[in-house]
């Protein structure tokens, strides 16, 4: 930010009006590109829905024509059955008139050929609808994901932009009491939020760990209730839980260093936002994976992450968890693939998030849920806790959509607000080990 002549406040101050005025405008132009997203979201689904209909018809207009077609094939039998029984009715010196016969099986003949050339019409509709209606699907996908990259993208840069001008409005009204020293005050005590307070590595004190650890499911049956008691976990676990991904996991590791190094090099509010939704959006759903593997791992002899199985048309879809030769029967919830029993596999998918999130992945989890079907004899997504704020038609829609896909709802991890605390507070207390080793040198 260029120097500021403290004679000149008066015109700083009209100048953080009109970046106030310029950030409401833009507010509202980012609320009617979301209105327009929305717009044509609903037209192309629309579209879709109407493919759809018509796909149905042409089904139903499918199997009306084979019937016909079966109708017509009787009709002339019977004809000419008829017809034969004419033939012999006579003798050879008084041979039989058959002609209305005659007349009667050419015409069962002609509408025999008139139904199966409507049925083949039919079938031919109903090939190219299906084939329509598969890319028009395809198609919405595409430009779905599309929207939510432009409502993200967008959403991120209104965040930053309207974080910048709150940022510039403080700065400018306080500019005659030492702009540069009250920029950098600020930027130490916004960095220092999620700075280190302690010299611990992370806490220890936590009874329960090893037992969870320990926990092995008893001989019978393994129900909703047992399972979801595995992640009804204190934040007290949940840390202890984090320092033993943190030791286990370098991934999980790696993510925490490279994130405390952002946060020691932020500059200000918005480095800072863009810490802290890397914490929720990456940091957040990887503990949830790995809570997930812990929490379930003694379900079975062996734990499968990230596998890819291919499914419809070609495509392929990931799968976050399998849980391979299950130990004991697993029984998931209500529907059907619910019920694994011992030695076979269990798919799980896990999310993490706020119920817009989860309500607006339904339709990615429903195509994950076609791979369940290849990969193991059951399958579920395990969700946050947040899918019950939805409202009871929505939750009711989420779960029945997923259930008729053979993939439940498990609503069986912590709130999303509830993992990102533990979070930020692993990422508070993370040391390295160079970081260790110097502070004892200190003491």
């Amino acid at each position: 930010m260029p120097q500021v002549d403290v004679q000149e406040i008066g015109d700083l101050q009209k100048l953080a009006t009109l970046l106030s005025q310029a950030g409401e405008s833009f507010g509202v132009c980012t609320s009617r590109i979301d209105e327009r997203l929305t717009t044509i979201d609903d037209a192309i689904t629309t579209e879709v829905q109407r493919i759809g209909e018509r796909m149905e018809d042409a089904r139903r207009n499918y199997h009306a024509t084979a019937d016909a077609v079966l109708q017509a094939n009787a009709t002339l039998n019977a004809a000419n059955a008829e017809l034969r029984s004419c033939y012999l009715s006579g003798t050879d010196d008084d041979p039989p008139s058959c002609c209305d016969e005659e007349r009667k099986v050419a015409s069962c003949e002609d509408d025999c050929h008139e139904a199966e050339r409507r049925f083949r019409q039919a079938e031919e509709n109903l090939q190219t609808l299906e084939t329509i209606s598969t890319k028009a699907h395809d198609i919405h996908i595409s430009v779905r994901k599309q929207i939510e990259q432009i409502h993200d993208r967008m959403h991120m840069e209104k965040s930053w932009l309207l974080a910048s001008i709150e940022r510039c409005i403080n700065e400018l009204s306080r500019a005659h009491e030492k702009l540069e020293s009250y920029v950098s005050a600020t930027t130490l005590s916004h960095v220092e939020i999620l700075q280190p307070v302690s010299d611990a590595v992370l806490p220890v004190g936590c009874p329960d760990l090893q037992q969870w650890l320990d926990w092995k499911p008893d001989s019978g049956l393994v129900t909703p209730a047992i399972l979801a008691a595995r992640f009804d976990i204190s934040h007290n676990m949940g840390l202890a839980l984090g320092n033993r991904f943190v030791l286990n996991d370098s991934t999980f590791r790696k993510h925490i260093e490279r994130l405390q190094a952002q946060l020691r090099d932020a500059r200000g509010p918005v480095d800072l936002q863009r810490v802290q939704q890397a914490i929720k959006c990456h940091l957040t759903g990887r503990y949830a994976e790995l809570l997930a593997r812990y929490a379930l791992a003694p379900l079975g002899s062996r734990i499968d992450e990230q596998r890819t199985e291919k499914v419809s048309n070609g495509r392929a879809t990931r799968l976050d968890l399998v849980v391979e030769d299950v130990v004991q029967t697993v029984l998931l919830g209500r529907g059907d693939r619910v019920l694994a029993q011992q030695g076979s596999n269990i798919a799980f998918e896990i999310k993490t998030g706020t119920k817009s999130y989860l309500f607006s992945e339904l339709e990615h989890m429903c195509h994950q849920a076609e791979g369940h079907q290849l990969a193991a004899s059951a399958s579920a997504v395990l969700c946050t806790k947040d899918i019950r704020d939805l409202s009871p038609e929505d939750e009711r829609l989420l779960r029945d959509q997923l259930r008729k896909f053979g993939s439940p709802m498990l609503a069986m991890l912590p709130r999303k607000e509830e993992l990102d605390a533990i979070c930020v507070s692993l990422l508070r207390e993370y040391r390295s080990p160079a970081e260790r080793v110097a502070a004892e040198v200190e003491r």
